[in-house]
C-alpha cells in the first residue's frame, strides 16, 4: 500500500496514525461504539491535518478517507 503513495500521502498517513496515539483515542473511547468512534477521531485528525496544510482536502479525499468541510 505504501508503495502506491507519494511521500506526502506517507507523510500523512504516518501522521494520521500517530496522531491517533497522541490524543489518546484508544483509552478515550470509553465503551462508545468502536467504528463510529474510530470514523469521528478519523474526522477530527484528517480536518487538522488539512487545516494545518500537511496535506490538502482533496488528496484526502482521493485517498478515500473521511473528511468534513
Amino acid at each position: 500500500f505504501a508503495e502506491s503513495l507519494s511521500i506526502e500521502q506517507n507523510a500523512f498517513v504516518l501522521a494520521h496514525e500517530v496522531l491517533h496515539i497522541v490524543l489518546m483515542h484508544f483509552f478515550r473511547q470509553q465503551g462508545r461504539d468502536h467504528e463510529m468512534w474510530n470514523i469521528a477521531t478519523d474526522l477530527e485528525i484528517n480536518l487538522l491535518l488539512s487545516n494545518e496544510n500537511i496535506i490538502s482536502y482533496n488528496e484526502i479525499e482521493a485517498l478515500g478517507a473521511y473528511i468534513s468541510k
